[in-house]
């Protein structure tokens, strides 16, 4: 891949020699649409040179009159401004895309936007509709456009749904339905034998195996992320891999390894210029730095994080930052920590957000407990345990049953 870009730099270097006209610049336009493409698997989706080569293509694809290219050009704008935000922008891109598929009856490209649109509702935190979106891509998919959708996008299209799709069925509480789909997106790469794909789809995995593996399993998931990244230069995913692996070794009790990896990934994410995502990354590292009694680190991480946030859009975690943040506090303060609590619960429902609304329940009916008020946590807690039917053995509900078992 790193080849691959010199020689595309010197190639728009060479074109520079040549007369400006429609001629040199088709050329340039092929060539710019290749760089953004390798660019995304090297340097990351949102690496400023990535904007760069798209948005140069696109004043390429103005002067020579909006040719076809213009569509990869466009979606790869796309795929930026989902990494790099605001998502508002991401957002108008995907209904372009949208809106010329079904106006030129291109069931590949409206299949393409429809999916960039799933992804970019589940980043708002809009999960119903990222589960609709992302359910039509994934029933309207069809392997014969897998060419048409290479163009675009350096992963394949069908992993893409199937890993969205199981990031929005955990979230909505259908832990094993989101098991089902984020295993199909890992062997769906490995059958297609895409390194990229396969990178894609064990990172987003985790979103999935955090709350549904155990430690040791979430560990070789990470270290299997880490080792297909290495092995072929995947900046951005290899971040998240290293976040992974340090979480994993934080929870199993290796707290000081874990963090220094957590605080390394977090650092490796940020240098590939992503800001969506990131407030995620920042969560798990200020719920790690709490579990090393570093409460003010923790706290600093998720100001941050809550900017982020708001300049973004990027709003899937937000009731867990305000969960995090009620666990921070309560080495100081529990009416502050359970009015984060509440707060994560309140966010949390309006999301539909039965994951991040039993996690926040939880840690409320512990203070509960804790304060001697067993009853009241027991009526918080068991309404939303008899709410699950599926992921009964995952250690989330585990954990959620044992409490209500106490209580």
């Amino acid at each position: 891949m790193a080849e691959a870009t010199v020689q595309l730099r010197k190639g728009l270097e060479l074109l520079t020699g040549l007369p400006d006209g429609a001629p040199r610049q088709r050329q340039e336009l092929e060539l710019q649409i290749l760089l953004g493409r390798v660019l995304i698997a090297t340097h990351g989706y949102a690496a400023p040179a990535v904007g760069d080569a798209y948005a140069r293509a696109r004043a390429l694809c103005e002067h020579l009159g909006r040719p076809p290219q213009i569509v990869p050009v466009i979606y790869g704008q796309g795929v930026h401004h989902l990494l790099k935000g605001p998502l508002r922008i991401a957002q108008q891109i995907a209904a372009d895309l949208l809106q010329l598929g079904e106006e030129t009856g291109n069931a590949a490209l409206t299949n393409a936007a429809l999916g960039l649109s799933g992804s970019i509702y589940f980043q708002l935190g809009e999960f119903l509709t990222a589960r609709a979106h992302s359910e039509e891509a994934l029933a309207s998919f069809h392997p014969k456009d897998r060419s048409f959708y290479m163009s675009l996008a350096v992963q394949d299209r069908k992993v893409t749904h199937l890993a969205y799709l199981s990031c929005d069925l955990f979230c909505l509480g259908y832990f094993d339905q989101a098991r089902f789909r984020s295993e199909a997106a890992v062997e769906e790469a490995r059958v297609l034998d895409n390194p990229f794909s396969l990178a894609h789809a064990l990172s987003m995995a985790w979103m999935v195996d955090w709350a549904t593996r155990s430690r040791e399993k979430l560990q070789a998931r990470a270290d299997e992320v880490i080792a297909v990244c290495e092995e072929h230069g995947f900046r951005y995913f290899h971040a998240w891999g290293v976040c992974q692996r340090g979480w994993a070794l934080t929870a199993s009790g290796q707290t000081e390894e874990g963090i220094a990896l957590v605080r390394a990934g977090v650092a490796e994410y940020r240098a590939t210029g992503a800001l969506v995502f990131l407030p995620f990354a920042l969560i798990v590292l200020a719920d790690a730095e709490g579990k090393a009694k570093q409460c003010d680190r923790g706290l600093s991480c998720l100001v941050e994080a809550e900017r982020l946030m708001a300049d973004t859009g990027d709003r899937f975690a937000e009731a867990e930052l305000h969960r995090v943040r009620g666990k921070l506090l309560l080495a100081t303060d529990d009416s502050a920590a359970e009015r984060c609590f509440r707060q994560a619960i309140g966010i949390a429902q309006g999301q539909h957000a039965k994951c991040w609304e039993l996690r926040a329940v939880i840690t409320l009916a512990r203070l509960w407990s804790k304060q001697g008020k067993p009853d009241a946590a027991r009526n918080l807690l068991e309404p939303i345990c008899n709410w699950f039917t599926e992921g009964l053995d995952t250690p989330l509900l585990k954990d959620a049953k044992a409490l209500l078992a106490e209580l």
